[in-house]
């Protein structure tokens, strides 16, 4: 390789005594997806949430020390899950025939999930299925969701927060407000005493301003979140790793959301605002960790050094308003939180699994 640059002096300044922002602190947060094991392999196999080691002790550690951070649930299959509350049968709940089992969430799974937030800390927020519509300009059938509320109220594993769809702007912004609505109700029909509320979070989709604009207009006053995915870069581009610390980079990210900081600030400001998904294709505001035990054949078959800790994949989770200014703190807060011997290896394009994977790493 070429030699590096020469060194130049550069001159800084630095004002003090003012706050630019502030980060709480379950900023550092945590995501389960529904992959299948056959997509992909062998990045996802045993990573479900329906499949994924609870117990595994690395595991177990590394969400206890992000705790309080926050455990999102969800994903793109997240809309063809189906919650056999009753022993039933999801079948007997779809509304779309058949289910395939790898997406059937029976209840002693739900109380394992449940269960192991409870003992790490972490803040569940559950991702519920909207797309048991009969079309995309319909309201979503809501008698299993509200079947899995009131199963859940009645058992006492009440989760930090539902969310409700991922990236779904084929959904009418209209039909998608009075969904919400819907489910506003719903919350307040099985949890009447506020202080113990799960909170309404959505809709979790890519910037979209106008989309967001509509359904704010609707669905703002109920939300207790707003939340929006932003991607930004793309994992297979051999510059990334040089390109992620430039104003551009960062600015890009920046530019892409402030349509809809704009109309959660106008249609929406009682309700804190969310990144959500954010890492699956570059590191900015990367501070959600999806947590794959180093026991998972993903990790084995990675860079050797990666075998010997813990694999945490990168996603996003942000609530601080001025993202440019906060992108970054998350690499020093995980490298302090984590126990020894973890390994941090950070994705920007999860779906292509690790051909895709990033130079940047982080060791304690």
């Amino acid at each position: 390789p070429p030699p590096p640059p020469p060194p130049f002096a550069a001159t800084a300044s630095v004002t003090v005594g003012s706050i630019i922002a502030h980060s709480s602190a379950g900023m550092v947060s945590g995501n389960f997806d529904w992959h299948k094991d056959d997509e992909e392999p062998p990045a996802w196999e045993g990573q479900s949430a329906m499949k994924i080691d609870l117990n595994n002790p690395n595991l177990v550690q590394a969400a206890t020390a992000i705790a309080p951070g926050k455990l999102r649930i969800g994903g793109s299959e997240g809309d063809k899950i189906v919650y056999d509350v009753d022993g039933r049968g999801c079948d007997y709940w779809s509304t779309q025939g058949p289910v395939d089992p790898a997406f059937c969430l029976n209840m002693t799974r739900w109380g394992q999930l449940a269960a192991f937030c409870k003992k790490t800390g972490m803040r569940m927020a559950f991702g519920l299925n909207a797309m048991t519509r009969p079309s995309n300009n319909k309201p979503n059938n809501m008698t299993n969701i509200e079947a899995f509320m009131k199963y859940i109220a009645a058992s006492d594993t009440t989760p930090y927060g539902f969310e409700f769809g991922n990236e779904l702007p084929k959904v009418d912004a209209d039909v998608m407000a009075g969904d919400y609505l819907t489910l506003r109700a719903l919350i307040n029909k099985y949890w009447p005493n506020a202080s113990g509320r799960p909170k309404l979070i959505g809709c979790d989709d890519n910037p979209n301003p106008s989309y967001m604009q509509r359904f704010l207009k609707t669905a703002g006053p109920a939300l207790d979140v707003v939340t929006y995915h932003n991607y930004v870069g793309f994992g297979l581009d051999p510059k990334l790793a040089d390109e992620i610390p430039t104003v551009k980079f960062l600015d890009e990210g920046y530019s892409r959301a402030k349509g809809v900081i704009d109309a959660w600030a106008s249609e929406a400001h009682q309700a804190e605002i969310w990144v959500g998904p954010k890492g699956g294709r570059s590191a900015f505001e990367c501070t959600v960790l999806c947590i794959a035990p180093r026991t998972h054949k993903a990790c084995r078959r990675g860079p050797k050094d990666l075998a010997e800790g813990c694999c945490l994949l990168a996603v996003g989770h942000c609530s601080s308003l001025d993202l440019r200014r906060v992108c970054f703190m998350c690499f020093c807060f995980v490298h302090l939180v984590l126990p020894p011997g973890f390994f941090i290896l950070l994705f920007f394009h999860i779906s292509s699994g690790w051909r895709n994977c990033c130079s940047v790493a982080l060791w304690t």
